[in-house]
C-alpha cells in the first residue's frame, strides 16, 4: 500500500480539488491537507473529520494490485518497474516563501520498461510517443465499468483521466496505459456475502469467506481470481496521451484552490450533505429568517417540503432534494443563532413570522439529519 504524502496535492485528490469525483469534494481534500500541516484543526475550528482509512473497494484494490500487474506484464509481454515511486514538485517557485508553499505529489503504480518492443508486437496499433509509459493499475464491478468505461474508444472515468495526467506531469511521462480488474460483483457485495480480504504478511493477500458463524469456508488467492476473470473478458488496458492544455487549466485550479481555501484556512463551500455534516457537526440554536431577505431559502425549504410528498428514491426529484438541503445549510451554517437550552444538537430554522419551517440536528447515533416540518 502507498506511504501517505502529507499536506498535498496528490494525483488522488486531483479529481477531489476539481470537483470531478462523485466520491470526494474540496472540502474532503482541504480538511485532510489542514489536518497534515496543523494536527487537531478539525477539532480546533469544531468540525467533524475522520480521515479516509478506506472499504471495500479499496480493500479489494490493494489485495489485487500485485496480481493485475503480472497479468498486465503477461499480456504486453512488458515489465512494470518503479513500482509506488514517489514524484514530488512545487507547482510555482513564487509561492516558496510561503509558509504552507504549494506541493504536488504522486504515487505511481509503476512505469513500462520496454515500450517499444510492445508497439511493435503490436503492429503499430499505438503511436510512439515515449520509450517509457506510465502504469496506472484499477478496479471497477461490471455495472459500474459499462456506465463509465468505453472500450472502443478508449475513454475512462473523468477522475481517473485527470489522475493520470497529473502523474505524467509529475513523474515527465507522456503516455498512460491503465489497466482496469472489473469485477462481476461490487466489491461490497462480496462482502455483504461472506468473502474478504486478508493481509497474511506484509502486501500479501487472499481472499476468504466465512458462513455465518465465522468459519472460513473459502480461500482464494487474487491471482487465481485475476486470471478467471481475465478467461471471463473482465480486463481490460486502456491507452491514455498525455494532453498539456488540459494540465496547464489543472495547474491553474491547484493554484487557485490553495490560496483561496489552504494559505486563508478557509473551507471550500459544501458540494453535497456530507460536506454540511462535517462542517455542522454540532447543531445548535435558532436562525430567524427574514421574510424578504431570506425569501430564497423559505421558497427552498416549501420545495422540499413538495419532494417528499413525491414516492421513491431515485430520479430527478430526490436529487434535487439533496441539492435544495445543501444549498439551504450552506446559507445559514454561518447565520447568527440565538443559542436556547432546549435546541442542544438541533438548529432550528424559523421563517419571519415565527414558525419553525426546518430543523437540522445530531440524533443519539451520531447520524445528522435535516427535516422540513409538514
Amino acid at each position: 500500500m502507498p506511504i501517505p504524502i502529507s499536506a498535498t496535492i496528490s494525483g488522488s485528490r486531483s479529481g477531489s480539488v476539481l470537483g470531478q469525483n462523485e466520491y470526494g469534494t474540496q472540502l474532503d481534500v482541504w480538511m485532510d491537507i489542514m489536518e497534515d500541516l496543523d494536527p487537531g484543526f478539525a477539532e480546533k475550528n469544531g468540525y467533524g473529520w475522520e480521515r479516509f482509512e478506506g472499504n471495500a473497494s479499496t480493500d479489494f484494490g490493494h489485495a489485487f494490485e500485485s496480481a493485475t500487474i503480472a497479468l498486465t506484464e503477461q499480456k504486453t509481454g512488458l515489465k512494470i518497474i518503479d513500482q509506488e515511486r514517489v514524484f514530488e514538485k512545487r507547482l510555482y517557485p513564487q509561492m516558496n516563501n510561503l509558509k504552507n508553499p504549494m506541493m504536488m505529489s504522486c504515487h505511481v503504480d509503476g512505469i513500462f520498461s520496454g515500450f517499444e518492443q510492445w508497439k511493435h508486437r503490436e503492429g503499430n496499433l499505438y503511436e510512439l510517443v515515449s520509450d517509457k509509459v506510465l502504469y496506472e493499475g484499477k478496479t471497477a464491478f461490471d455495472m459500474g465499468f459499462r456506465k463509465k468505461w468505453d472500450i472502443e474508444k478508449d475513454l475512462i472515468p473523468r477522475s481517473y483521466n485527470l489522475q493520470c495526467q497529473h502523474n505524467m506531469y509529475l513523474a515527465d511521462l507522456q503516455e498512460a496505459i491503465v489497466s482496469v480488474l472489473v469485477f462481476p460483483k461490487h466489491p461490497q457485495d462480496l462482502v455483504d456475502e461472506g468473502w474478504e480480504v486478508h493481509e497474511y504478511e506484509a502486501d500479501k493477500y487472499r481472499i476468504i469467506r466465512k458462513d455465518d458463524s465465522g468459519i472460513v469456508k473459502e480461500i482464494a488467492l487474487p491471482l487465481k481470481w485475476t486470471c478467471t476473470l481475465n478467461q471471463m473478458g473482465y480486463h481490460h488496458i486502456f491507452k491514455i496521451k498525455r494532453n498539456d492544455d488540459l494540465i496547464k487549466a489543472m495547474l491553474e485550479k491547484y493554484q487557485e484552490f490553495w490560496e483561496r481555501f489552504v494559505i486563508p484556512r478557509k473551507p471550500p463551500e459544501a458540494m453535497n450533505f456530507d460536506d454540511i455534516k462535517k462542517l455542522c457537526p454540532s447543531p445548535h440554536g435558532t436562525v430567524v429568517l427574514d421574510q424578504d431577505k431570506d425569501k430564497n431559502i423559505i421558497s427552498w425549504i416549501n420545495e422540499i417540503r413538495g419532494i417528499n410528498k413525491e414516492i421513491g428514491t431515485a430520479g430527478l426529484m430526490p436529487k434535487r432534494k439533496k441539492e435544495l438541503t445543501t444549498t439551504v445549510m450552506n446559507y445559514v451554517k454561518d447565520m447568527p443563532a440565538v443559542l436556547e437550552e432546549e435546541n442542544t444538537n438541533k438548529l432550528e430554522i424559523k421563517d419571519g413570522q415565527g414558525f419553525t419551517i426546518a430543523t437540522y440536528s445530531k440524533q443519539k447515533d451520531e447520524k445528522r439529519v435535516f427535516r422540513v416540518s409538514k
